[in-house]
Order: C-alpha cells, then sequence, then structure tokens
C-alpha cells in the first residue's frame, strides 16, 4: 500500500527528466522565442496552404506588439478575443503576452448574454473578434465602452487569389467602421515605431484568461500562468512520442478553450512544429483533414476519432507517419478505443491511441497515456503531482482506492478571475502546505502511477435511498453492447418519491432500421447482467443522433433538459433494493 502523490511511481518511466524548471520561468513570447531559435526556416503555421516560417511569425509578433503598445494597451490591460484559430489571433496572443496585457478568450458562438458578462467582468476596453460576431455584439460595444474593436477576417491571412474568389463568392457582413471600430488588417498594416517594450517576466502573473464550460450558471474566468503554460509544454518533451520539429501538427481545436490553447498552440508551436490551422472545424469534415494533410500529430476529441474510423473513404488510408494522436476533453469508452488502436495498427500506424486527463484549471492537461495501459488515463506529467483523496475526511487514499483526483504543481491555475469563493471551494490548502484542485472527479492509480477515472462526483444521478450512480459506469457498459454507436446516461425524476433520480439510457444505434422495442428489452437485459440492481438504468431512449456540444462532447445538458421528465415504465429495472 502506498500514497500515489509521495511515491511518484510514474517517475520512473521520466528518467531523462531532470526536474530541472527554470526554462519555464519566463513569458510565453520569451518561452516561444527561446524553443524557435535555430528553426527560424522552419514552417510554423500552414494556413490553406499559406505558409510562415517561424522567423516570419516572430517578426509579425513583434510588430503587432508595436501596434497594440500604439493604440494604448499597456502591461496588466485586458484584451477580449472573440474570435477563431487564426494567425493573427495566436500572432496577437503573443504579442500582447510580449507587453504584459492578458489575452481573454471568450467562445464567440456562446449567448450575446454570456458575452455581455464576460466584457463586463474584466472591464476590457479592446476587443478582437471575427467579422461574424459582430452582427451578435456590436450594441455591447457601446454598452461597456469599448475603446478599440478589432474585427478580423479569415480570409485575411490568405494568399490574394484565395481572398479574391472569397470575396466574389463569401457572403458579407455588414459592418459600421469607424474611429473605434476597425478592421484588424487596417490595423497592423500601419507604419508605427518600434514602441514596444517587453515586460520583465513576474512569477505567478496572470498570462491568459480562458472559460470553463459553464454548463450551469455563468462560466468562470479561469486564469492562467506563464509558468503553468510552458511547464506543460515542456512536459511533452519527456512524453516518450517521436516527433520531430517540421512534423505536421493538425489543430483543429479552437484556440478559446484551454485545450486549443494550451495543446493546440502554444505546445505545437514550442515543439517546432507544421502547425495546420482550422478556423472553421466542422466534426464531419476530420476524416478528409487527416487523409489531404496526413499530420504526424493530431490531437481531438474521442468523436472525431470515431468518425474518421468510420469514414467509408479512409478504407485505405496511410497512417504509417502517425505518432502522436491524442484523445481528450471528453472520456474514451473501451469499446471506441479498442476500434480506434484496430484502425491504426490495420493501416500502418505503429502507436496506440492516447488519453489524456486535464482540466482548464490545471492548465488543459496533467495526465497522459504515453507508455500504454488500456482503458487508463495515463500517467501524471513528469512535472505534475496528483493523488486521490477522500472527500469527505480529506485523507489521501491508498493505490487502487477510489477517491477524488486532486492535483497541485506549477501548472495549476492562479484562481478563477473575480470570484473568491469559487476559487477557495476548487483550491484548498493541504496538510502538505501545498495547495490542490479538487477536480470533482472520481478516479484511483494503480501502482504502477496509471490513472483509471471512474466518473464525477459533481455529476451524478442519486436514487432516493442515497446510493448515487455515476453515469460513465453505465456507459461503458451499454457501450460494449454490440450495435451501440454512442450513448449517454441522463437523470430523470424518480415518479415514486419526493425526491430521487433513475439513469435513463439516450442511445445511438448503427442500424436505424432495427426494431427499438427488441433493441430496448435486449439492452435492458445486458445490463441486468453485467451491473447490480440499484445502478439498473430505468429505460432505454433512442436519438437518431444525439447532440454534441460545440467542441464535440456530447450534450448532457440538453439531454437531461429532454428527458429530466421522462415516463419511464416501472417494470424496466429491478425493484429499488430498501
Amino acid at each position: 500500500m502506498g500514497k500515489a502523490s509521495i511515491e511518484k511511481p510514474w517517475m520512473k518511466y521520466y528518467q531523462e527528466f531532470d526536474g530541472d524548471l527554470s526554462t519555464t520561468k519566463q513569458s510565453l513570447y520569451r518561452y516561444l522565442r527561446m524553443t524557435s531559435k535555430g528553426y527560424g526556416d522552419y514552417v510554423a503555421f500552414n494556413y490553406f496552404g499559406k505558409k510562415y516560417t517561424y522567423k516570419a511569425m516572430i517578426g509579425k509578433i513583434d510588430h503587432y506588439a508595436d501596434c497594440f503598445t500604439d493604440l494604448g494597451v499597456k502591461k496588466g490591460d485586458h484584451v477580449v478575443f472573440l474570435t477563431a484559430t487564426l494567425p493573427e489571433t495566436i500572432c496577437s496572443l503573443y504579442a500582447l503576452n510580449k507587453i504584459g496585457a492578458v489575452p481573454v478568450f471568450v467562445e464567440p458562438r456562446m449567448s450575446k448574454a454570456r458575452i455581455d458578462y464576460f466584457i463586463e467582468m474584466v472591464k476590457a476596453k479592446v476587443v478582437i473578434m471575427i467579422d461574424l460576431v459582430y452582427p451578435k455584439v456590436y450594441d455591447l460595444l457601446e454598452k461597456h465602452h469599448i475603446e478599440h474593436a478589432l474585427v478580423q477576417n479569415a480570409a485575411f491571412s490568405l494568399h490574394r487569389i484565395q481572398r479574391f474568389f472569397i470575396s466574389i463568392f463569401s457572403k458579407k457582413t455588414k459592418i459600421r467602421y469607424s474611429n473605434s471600430i476597425q478592421k484588424f488588417r487596417d490595423f497592423v498594416k500601419r507604419d508605427v515605431p518600434h514602441c514596444a517594450i517587453e515586460a520583465p517576466f513576474e512569477e505567478n502573473a496572470t498570462a491568459i484568461v480562458t472559460q470553463t464550460g459553464g454548463t450551469t450558471g455563468n462560466p468562470k474566468g479561469v486564469e492562467l500562468t506563464n509558468e503553468g503554460l510552458n511547464t506543460v509544454a515542456l512536459s511533452f518533451n519527456y512524453t516518450h512520442n517521436d516527433c520531430v520539429p517540421g512534423d505536421i501538427f493538425l489543430n483543429i481545436m479552437p484556440i478559446f478553450t484551454a485545450y486549443g490553447i494550451v495543446c493546440g498552440s502554444h505546445m505545437a508551436l514550442t515543439q517546432r512544429t507544421v502547425n495546420v490551422l482550422i478556423p472553421n472545424f466542422k466534426p464531419k469534415k476530420f476524416p478528409k483533414l487527416m487523409k489531404k494533410h496526413h499530420p504526424a500529430a493530431v490531437i481531438a476529441v474521442p468523436v472525431f476519432y470515431e468518425l474518421f474510423i468510420k469514414d467509408k473513404h479512409m478504407k485505405n488510408i496511410d497512417l504509417s507517419g502517425l505518432k502522436f494522436a491524442v484523445s481528450g476533453g471528453d472520456v474514451l469508452n473501451p469499446k471506441l478505443e479498442d476500434s480506434i488502436n484496430k484502425f491504426f495498427k490495420d493501416h500502418g500506424c505503429k502507436y496506440h491511441i492516447c488519453q489524456g486527463y486535464g482540466l482548464s484549471e490545471t492548465t488543459a492537461v496533467t495526465a497522459f497515456n504515453c507508455i500504454y495501459r488500456k482503458n487508463s488515463e495515463g500517467l501524471p506529467l513528469c512535472t505534475s503531482t496528483m493523488g486521490i483523496f477522500d472527500p469527505d475526511t480529506g485523507e489521501e487514499l491508498d493505490y487502487n482506492q477510489k477517491g477524488e483526483i486532486c492535483i497541485t504543481g506549477p501548472s495549476i491555475m492562479k484562481h478563477y478571475f473575480d470570484n473568491e469563493e469559487e476559487t477557495n471551494n476548487v483550491m484548498r490548502m493541504h496538510n502538505d502546505g501545498k495547495v490542490w484542485i479538487h477536480s470533482g472527479d472520481m478516479g484511483y492509480f494503480d501502482e504502477d502511477g496509471f490513472l483509471f477515472f471512474e466518473g464525477r462526483f459533481k455529476f451524478v444521478i442519486p436514487r432516493f435511498d442515497g446510493h448515487k450512480n455515476f453515469p460513465i459506469q453505465l456507459e461503458r457498459v451499454v457501450s460494449k453492447f454490440k450495435g451501440i454507436v454512442n450513448c449517454s446516461v441522463v437523470p430523470c425524476k424518480d415518479r415514486d418519491h419526493m425526491q430521487g433520480q433513475y439513469p435513463l439510457v439516450v442511445a445511438e444505434i448503427e442500424d436505424k432500421e432495427a426494431d427499438l422495442n427488441k433493441m430496448r428489452e435486449a439492452i435492458l437485459k445486458y445490463c441486468k447482467k453485467k451491473i447490480g440492481g440499484r445502478e439498473q438504468p430505468c429505460d432505454v431512449v433512442f436519438e437518431d443522433k444525439i447532440p454534441l456540444t460545440l467542441v464535440g462532447k456530447n450534450d448532457v445538458t440538453s439531454l437531461t433538459k429532454k428527458y429530466i421528465d421522462y415516463n419511464y415504465k416501472k417494470h424496466c429495472f429491478d425493484k429499488p433494493e430498501q
């Protein structure tokens, strides 16, 4: 028996790491310059065929820093981004970081009310937006007295001939330009003096603000530090991946998520890869993008890989060049994991799919299946400390005991923006004198240091008798049933008691012509064989297509709203234990 956070058994897999984190104690801008030194002629961005070298990218960043300084942006100012993964978005991030200003990334497809909330929260005076979002937010610019709104167009960084054809065939957004609302293109094409002063590095200073999912109430702003992002980027040097500078990295994750900022941009660029930018990504395009670019590395959510391996046009694809395929942002069920690995092997890839684990609050990733262990979220990064704690007593548990996953180390967030109550709820001082992030997730470590995720304490389905059901456990069972394409488990109200809920299976099946009543009875019978009486679903319902969130996860929130009052049939599950 032992304590994972003390013994750190995973470190035996990181023998090349000497513990030196001195290079992470600098700004994101300075860290990027350091890692790109000697690689100036390598391609940094491939944007629909238009390529920018690392030397050209650094030049743009420095020029943008001059432009922002000339605009009046200074150290400590917050600049809201309502935009996509464009070359100028990434260059603006580093330019603002250079002068000590703070980019605040907000999902541009969020409701107007939530965008309003974020702009008010950070007291922004400068907003950078994609032109398509302008009709939704133009009145907010006046409401919040925004001094400068810089409007981007996705075609700005394309070849001239590409811009010409887009200008002919694309629908134009009507924008009322003025002294305070100007085209980003005009903003950066100005001839400005070299006036940007690089801000001195300060420990634990906020580098960026990103957002949590906000599935209930308002999303929270997560303040991440320079050291945190740099530490995660450094950790990937020791994850046993075989990628080398110049390899192609397919960047499909949106930059307004921590996953997209940290792994899709900062990690990929500091690894000196060719960052193929896809600003308007649609899941159904993933197979074609994989076939077109033949990346050595890609990060995605599980459903994207499912679409990829089931696409009929991918039967003869050559994956021998794929070295680093990461699945994150959602749970990878065992059946899909096996299917992906078989597809990879059958198509020449000698690597497994790599599941990761992380939170926005831990700078996107804190564990990673770099040394493959089936059904595991992998090993903690060499720079992370993790442990499993009893949520009631606060005591650390032994190996193979399930409890709350907690994380400490240089990559945890600084705090939630202007939200002390929520910060104190998630960040807690332990007896070792360290501040730990309490994830709200349940899991355990085995003796080798591999993490196994078991569900979310913050998403449980409580029965009337106090028994708690964790949806992921039932989802893993149902996902193994033949013919299931996708499934979610959501709560529905217990009709026979004043309180309590039962788990309801929402399934998407492969055979759209199947007899749903027979399929339903077969799934319920299967569940009775595989799990205990109190874990049984009250019923099974079918969706032609389970809805997804904007980042590709099953949309549990909308499904819960739809089925919370579902009229289940009592005979479908064992009599509740008293």
